[in-house]
């Protein structure tokens, strides 16, 4: 981002404060040295993005290099015009309920840096039917993919040593799934409803 406001890519740029800011109709927050993801423009993205999100891994503002490490809780919490998100491997953290309620959303990956699959990160994400779970994930959290109803498979890698209560529940189209040895630890309801 150019000290004018300009940006090396032609992506829209928009300063909020001197922390936060938009960077093509997703907003961004300096934290700590990094920078985290924190929310979006659901209007933009439906209207100027046709629904897909590219997310930066290195951000210049400032004439400062950042990191992007994390998307906050609930960063796109009920994104109706999110469809598809791609995530950068500086990402390690996405938060808890980040794409919750995401009714639209049909295709995201998963970047390998990331070890944990927070509770609601895809809960009532209806129109997501696969998804690849990287093998760098050892947990998946509570009720992380409910009401996924669309969602036909599951690959559970071998570095998944927990998953948690309700995990998949209500997963009515889910017709296959395979559980490695390395899970030790099967919560309530994991496959209720399925």
């Amino acid at each position: 981002i150019n000290t004018d406001g300009t940006t090396s890519d032609g992506s829209h740029f928009r300063r909020i404060d001197e922390t936060t800011f938009m960077l093509n109709y997703v907003k961004y927050k300096i934290r700590d040295g990094h920078i985290e993801v924190i929310g979006y423009d659901s209007s933009e993205i439906e209207l100027t993005l046709k629904g897909k999100v590219d997310l930066y891994s290195t951000i210049e503002i400032d004439n400062v290099s950042y990191n992007v490490r994390e998307i906050e809780n609930m960063a796109f919490y009920e994104c109706s015009s999110l469809k598809e998100i791609n995530i950068p491997n500086s990402i390690n953290v996405i938060g808890s309920r980040v794409f919750a309620g995401c009714k639209f959303l049909e295709k995201v990956n998963l970047p390998n840096s990331i070890n944990i699959i927070y509770s609601e990160t895809f809960s009532r994400c209806s129109s997501l039917a696969h998804i690849d779970i990287p093998e760098s994930v050892e947990e998946i959290g509570e009720s992380a993919f409910s009401y996924c109803s669309s969602l036909t498979h599951i690959d559970i890698p071998e570095s998944v040593e927990e998953i948690g209560a309700s995990a998949f529940y209500k997963c009515s189209s889910l017709t296959h799934i395979d559980i490695p040895e390395s899970v030790e630890e099967i919560g309530g309801y994991a496959f209720y409803g399925c």
